[in-house]
């Protein structure tokens, strides 16, 4: 389960987050990101991508527009953004809870304003 909220303080009132439910959990949209939450999507898993960036592609954005990517990235951008993968921009991960038992556990996740 993610719980994202616009503040750490908010993700303690049910009322005042989104609770995002995931076979699989992404932290992170740089190249290593991407692949997994592309490979994930296409076997069938519920995926959800976390990212405090405004775009997907981490350091491979640094200093490029998008028709200036490597060849190979761009590759990997489109098909991440052709799979169902739900791609959360403006997202920091704060904590990560475990459930009693080992029965999984939940991602706590603050939106930027």
């Amino acid at each position: 389960m993610i719980a994202v909220a616009p503040t750490l303080e908010a993700v303690a009132k049910p009322s005042a987050h989104e609770l995002l439910r995931a076979d699989v959990a992404v932290v992170g949209a740089g190249p290593a990101g991407i692949a997994a939450a592309a490979r994930a999507a296409e076997a069938g898993r519920r995926v959800v991508v976390l990212d405090e960036a405004p775009n997907v592609g981490g350091q491979i954005w640094r200093h490029r527009t998008h028709a200036a990517l490597a060849a190979d990235a761009r590759r990997w951008i489109e098909r991440l953004n052709r799979t169902s993968a739900d791609l959360r921009h403006g997202v920091a991960v704060i904590d990560v809870v475990a459930h009693d038992g080992g029965s999984g556990f939940t991602i706590v996740a603050e939106r930027h304003r």
